[in-house]
């Protein structure tokens, strides 16, 4: 966070402040029986604790969207009215009945408030960008006439915030090398130069291909991307666009979960998870014996593979093939195609015992700690081998902006008996349009799939 960030948030949080007192203390003089005591402090607490997390999530004090009109303006307003529904679910549900004045009020009072401190920061912050200060440097993608007019552009609306200091080719036909060096460049510029922010023409040389392997590439770095509102027909329905309020550009973001979904997706795969681990623990333990009689030590496998961001992690479950089964991958399985459901089916690393745990996905139950870890989630995109990320095309990577899962759409749609491409497919779909119910309708299809053992050899 920067300094106008922080200011931000100690104004909009001395607001919240502000409004819960202002609210109290007219509810304390306009009703007599009323008294202010320990509870309505703590409904006061709570009111704010929820307001302030409310902002957050809604992305208001993410640089970009601080000084944007019209469009912070609706990112407090809509952070304000959830906060006010979440407030009043949790009372519903845990039997609570907070004054509804002193919440009315404050939440009215609050969020007026913010908006006036947020006009006068905002004032402050412009009038600070037209002598340069504060603002984010950004690369032009394109071509010279391209980089000279939006660079006149920035210079004379400082409050735009942006400041370009350089400009490279699009090349959209590049080789694979070439391809990398460009990356590579830009990669330098960010680091060097302290990039932000990269600003891509809409030209003959821009496609999908390529927006989607800089949007990928960039996706892990605090970089923002704004193309020309001419390409939005170009780009489908996987990338997220909002409109940089008075500038001809829109930021193109990659699908990912706002900090909300991130928490509850989390809590949902600890409290899963845990309760899980404590049901089957007499299985496990009834499993690694039976590993252990049938073909010895060891009885865990672990295995390095590709995780959220692409970063590795260990892999484990209970080991189904002979030992030194993973130096004859190559040889028994070859390259993915469409006859890679055979040579799974006459696999024969695969002992007797390891056959029956694969049969009804016994073997993945130590997994239940990697998630409860955080190296992967109960639902997701099943993780690859790192010798595996060659097969992926550009858009396939799009796969890694989530965690890894234990189960996930390929596994209820067929598993092994899916093609490659199928299931680059599903994992995309899954990312791109995870839910709450997309997680809790697959791990209902996931127990039936188990129960069957259907596509699981």
């Amino acid at each position: 966070m920067n300094i106008i960030q922080k200011r931000a948030l100690l104004l909009d949080n001395a607001v919240i402040l502000s409004g819960m007192t202002i609210s109290s203390l007219a509810r304390n003089s306009l009703e007599v029986n009323y008294n202010l005591d320990f509870a309505h402090f703590l409904d006061a607490i709570f009111t704010g604790l929820i307001f302030s997390i409310s902002l957050y999530s809604n992305g208001c004090y993410e640089i970009r969207n601080l000084a944007s009109g019209a469009d912070e303006t609706k990112r407090i307003i809509k952070a304000g009215t959830n906060s006010l529904l979440i407030i009043g679910t949790l009372s519903y549900i845990f039997k609570h009945d907070p004054n509804r004045f002193v919440l009315l009020i404050g939440y009215l009072v609050g969020v007026i408030l913010i908006l006036s401190g947020r006009k006068l920061l905002n004032n402050q912050l412009i009038e600070a960008r037209t002598k340069g200060e504060y603002m984010r440097k950004a690369l032009i993608l394109g071509s010279p006439s391209f980089a000279d007019e939006t660079t006149s552009t920035l210079r004379q609306n400082p409050r735009f915030g942006l400041n370009a200091i350089g400009r490279l080719e699009i090349h959209s036909e590049l080789s694979y090398t070439s391809q990398r060096a460009w990356l590579t460049t830009i990669d330098q510029a960010i680091d060097d130069s302290g990039v932000e922010v990269l600003i891509i023409e809409d030209s003959e040389e821009t496609n999908q291909k390529l927006l989607n392997l800089l949007s990928w590439h960039v996706n892990r770095r605090n970089v923002d991307v704004l193309i020309a509102m001419s390409f939005i027909d170009a780009l489908g329905p996987r990338l997220t666009l909002n409109i940089h309020h008075e500038l001809p550009l829109m930021y193109l973001d990659e699908p990912k979960l706002s900090p909300t979904n991130r928490f509850l997706k989390r809590w949902f795969d600890l409290i899963i998870a845990g309760l899980a681990t404590l049901i089957f623990l007499p299985l496990l333990l009834i499993l690694y014996v039976g590993v252990v009689i049938a073909d010895g030590f060891p009885v865990i496998f672990t295995q390095p593979r590709i995780g959220l961001a692409g970063r590795e992690f260990k892999f484990i479950k209970f080991r189904t093939m002979i030992v030194g089964a993973s130096d004859m991958r190559d040889a028994v399985l070859g390259t993915p195609d469409e006859d890679m459901a055979d040579r799974y089916k006459a696999d024969p690393r695969i002992y007797p015992f390891g056959k029956f745990l694969r049969r009804f996905s016994l073997d993945e139950l130590p997994q239940l700690l990697s998630v409860i870890k955080g190296d992967m989630s109960l639902v997701g995109p099943r993780p690859l081998l790192p010798d595996e990320l060659d097969l992926l095309g550009d858009e396939d990577h799009r796969r890694h902006l989530a965690k890894p899962g234990l189960t996930g759409l390929w596994q209820v749609s067929g598993r092994k008996e899916t093609s490659w491409e199928e299931r680059m497919q599903m994992d995309l779909h899954y990312v791109h349009n995870w839910s709450v119910g997309l997680d809790l309708g697959i791990l209902l299809r996931t127990i039936k799939v188990v129960a069957t053992g259907h596509g699981s050899y």
